[in-house]
């Protein structure tokens, strides 16, 4: 990094440099073109010309209709100079100038002879009176033998194209040039300067950063492998679009093939590039860190994995953009093939796959397994915090792995929860909405919503405006008798020789769904019930015809030494409180709209009721 700052700051000084010498080659050897036009002699030309006499006198008048200068009829012969008032060079150090002239003479009736006064001494340089004696002045000389008449010049041209070089007998000219050239040059080397103080402070700090970086990866599982970053950035093509998988709040993430010398196992890998580009770069640096500490330490199957091979992470840190390298999941994102429509025609072949309910199963499986993996296997535990459709990874074979730990955060040992309203709308539960506060039973809300979603091919807020939520739309076909109305017509489509399998593991995992969703945290099952009842060593779950109402805070809040005193402590101190009564009231979450989240949705609706 210093190599690269004071390579920067000698590329800006030979840039000044060579600036310099062409600013005074130009000040001194630059030609220039000078005309002088004095298109009539009148009141509004005098600042131009001067007139000096040597004999007789010259006056100006009106001759012939047009305003010239007179020499005089009272004299027979008139002799003088008209001068232009500013100074013209013809010469210098041997140097002639080359010019030319063009004037226009008008008389009246009778005899009058006039010449110009030789060729080369018609433009002459002579003193001028009214100015300092060694100014200079073009002038125009004549001499006339008048008779009876008038005798005037109308106009006068003086055109000099001048290529000089610059007198170094006087210190002025000098003076000038070198004051020019170095004012700019100052100007420009302060401006240079602050321009290089400003990156180099940045480049520093990048530096620092880089270091802390790898110093944390040093710290990590299986010590994180850094991958250049001129590798990743030819191999997104400068993280071009075309390139790109997606994007969200933390920036966007590329597909990218990296060269062998990238990697350990020393083959090109396909990887999935996730890029921090936050506008605040403490932001970026922390998402990155948090992130990174996380997936790293997790070893599943069910778990996207950083590269390579799962057994170690692939990261890079380039000028404050931190980027994390994973495996790519070559079938994409769960979403991808479970909301498209448009009928079998327009479908990617690929998603034939989803037409086929052992596909379905086989996913909430995985993910049920992957869950159940950073619940209760890894220590510490982990909380996912957006589980929801377009996180789940498919790999070649269709098989799930639960992605993006953006948002995830690990739970000390002594607690259960940890603090922070995170997510995505329609997959937050009331009690977290409430709380703020995550626990085990947030991520088992939002599994619930994913499964019903497998089920019924429909994305959780795709239902009629008077069930508001996929979980509404379901519970009552439930209670009307009509649950297995739920399951996406694609599955059930035509003669299918294992449409009994399907129905029996439809109604399981659509009751599980709901269980999974029961808006109060202590009546839904934990994953290892879970797992239990998809791998179907368990019946299936026991729910109610008729949804609970929510209640907050849980009836048995005063025994549970959980999470939840802090959260009522606050909730009795809060202005809601109704004075009148000493015991808590009872929140009752209306759920005519979804959970509200970080992405700033609409709030939930709230009723107080004793």
């Amino acid at each position: 990094m210093a190599r690269s700052s004071a390579h920067t700051l000698r590329a800006a000084a030979r840039r000044l440099a060579l600036l310099l010498i062409l600013c005074i080659f130009c000040g001194v050897a630059a030609g220039e073109v000078v005309t002088h036009n004095i298109p009539a002699f009148n009141a509004a030309t005098d600042d131009q010309y001067y007139i000096q006499l040597t004999k007789s006198g010259l006056t100006t008048t009106v001759i012939g209709g047009y305003e010239s200068f007179q020499f005089s009829a009272a004299y027979n012969t008139s002799e003088g100079f008209v001068l232009l008032s500013t100074p013209v060079d013809f010469w210098r150090s041997g140097v002639e100038a080359s010019f030319s002239t063009s004037f226009t003479l008008v008389a009246g009736a009778g005899p009058v002879s006039f010449a110009v006064r030789g060729i080369s001494s018609n433009i002459i340089m002579a003193p001028r009176a009214p100015t300092p004696a060694n100014a200079s002045a073009a002038g125009l000389a004549f001499a006339a033998k008048v008779g009876d008449v008038m005798v005037g010049v109308r106009d006068w041209n003086l055109t000099v194209d001048s290529n000089l070089p610059v007198d170094h007998s006087g210190p002025n000219t000098l003076v000038v040039v070198l004051s020019a050239v170095l004012g700019s040059a100052a100007a420009i080397a302060i401006s240079t300067t602050a321009v290089y103080l400003y990156f180099n402070s940045k480049y520093r700090r990048w530096s620092k950063e880089q270091g802390k970086l790898a110093k944390v990866m040093r710290g990590l599982p299986g010590v994180p492998v850094e991958i250049e970053f001129a590798d990743i950035k030819k191999a997104t093509k400068n993280f071009h679009d075309t390139m790109k998988l997606g994007k969200g709040g933390f920036g966007a993430v590329y597909r990218c093939t990296l060269p062998a010398a990238a990697s350990r196992e020393g083959e090109a890998m396909e990887v999935a590039v996730k890029k921090f580009t936050q506008e605040v770069e403490d932001q970026r640096y922390d998402d990155f860190l948090a992130e990174v500490s996380i997936i790293n330490r997790l070893r599943h199957r069910n778990i996207v994995p950083l590269v390579e091979n799962g057994t170690s992470s692939g990261w890079s840190y380039n000028k404050g953009v931190p980027v994390l390298v994973y495996e790519y999941m070559t079938n994409g994102s769960l979403d991808q093939h479970l909301f498209r429509r448009g009928g079998r025609d327009n479908h990617d072949p690929r998603d034939a796959t989803m037409w086929h309910w052992g596909t379905r199963y086989n996913i909430v499986r995985d993910i049920a397994t992957g869950l159940h993996y950073v619940h209760h296997e890894h220590e510490p535990m982990v909380l996912h915090r957006d589980i929801k459709t377009s996180n789940i990874m498919l790999d070649s074979t269709f098989r799930a792995r639960l992605g993006d730990f953006g948002i995830a955060s690990t739970v000390a040992a002594n607690k259960s929860y940890v603090t922070g309203l995170a997510g995505t709308f329609g997959y937050i539960g009331p009690d977290y909405a409430m709380s703020g506060k995550a626990t085990r039973q947030t991520d088992i809300y939002a599994f619930g919503v994913l499964i019903l979603e497998v089920v019924t091919g429909k994305k959780n807020a795709d239902v009629q405006p008077d069930d508001a939520h996929i979980t509404d739309w379901v519970w009552r076909l439930y209670r009307q008798g009509m649950l297995l109305q739920a399951i996406d017509s694609m599955l059930t489509a035509g003669d299918k020789p294992d449409k009994d399998i399907l129905i029996d593991e439809a109604e399981r995992l659509l009751l599980l769904g709901l269980a999974c969703t029961n808006p109060n945290p202590s009546n839904r099952p934990s994953m290892v019930e879970v797992v239990q009842i998809i791998n179907k060593l368990s019946p299936m779950p026991d729910v109610p015809l008729e949804r609970p109402a929510f209640v907050w805070p849980p009836e048995d809040w005063h025994t549970c030494n959980s999470m939840y005193s802090t959260t009522v402590s606050d909730w009795e101190s809060s202005s809601i409180k109704s004075s009148s009564i000493n015991t808590m009231d009872r929140v009752l979450l209306s759920q005519d709209q979804p959970s509200s989240t970080s992405t700033g949705e609409p709030p939930l609706v709230v009723k107080l009721g004793v």
